[in-house]
């Protein structure tokens, strides 16, 4: 089956506790051959540098799926992307 969404941006609320958590899906998302793109904030908390990192609402527009790691307040800023 082919991969229908290529280019995957995270937005993340980092904390402590969910820096293993998204470690771990760019890991994944990587090792399955996608291109993972951060939102800016979230690359300098995660310090981040292997990934392209781009201001929200250009993050919306430069990927095929916006995956949340958060609340609810992450997930409702997200979908007004």
């Amino acid at each position: 089956m082919a991969l229908q969404f290529r280019t995957i941006g995270l937005v993340v609320r980092p904390d402590a506790r969910s820096s293993d958590t998204v470690a771990t899906l760019i890991s994944h998302l990587d090792s399955i051959g996608c291109t993972v793109k951060l939102e800016l904030e979230a690359a300098g908390e995660l310090q981040d540098s292997a990934h392209e990192a781009l201001k929200a609402p250009n993050l919306a527009e430069a990927v095929d799926l916006i995956i949340t790691v958060g609340g609810d307040g992450t997930l409702l800023g997200a979908a007004r992307l």
